[in-house]
């Protein structure tokens, strides 16, 4: 068996104010960036969620034609500039 009497975290964490007020620093703007980017994600998927897919316009141009004039008007309105 492994003996963890002897697993220290002293490597990992430093006694120099410095160095912990650089880490201090460093950890403040991670969390602020972070929080900035969580928040901005939250709003786009609910202002995704709550947006209208919106609808096909009741417009004549918009139906669609089953016949095969539908062609003929198509090509006659694209030369009328309409």
């Amino acid at each position: 068996m492994m003996d963890y009497s002897k697993v220290s975290f002293d490597a990992n964490w430093t006694t120099d104010k410095k160095e912990m007020e650089e880490n201090r620093s460093k950890a403040i703007v991670y969390a602020f960036i972070f929080a900035f980017t969580s928040v901005s994600l939250l709003i786009a998927i609910i202002r995704t969620i709550s947006t209208n897919p919106g609808n096909i316009p009741d417009h004549k141009e918009w139906d669609m034609s089953t016949d095969t004039s539908a062609g003929e008007e198509t090509v006659s309105m694209i030369n009328s500039g309409n």
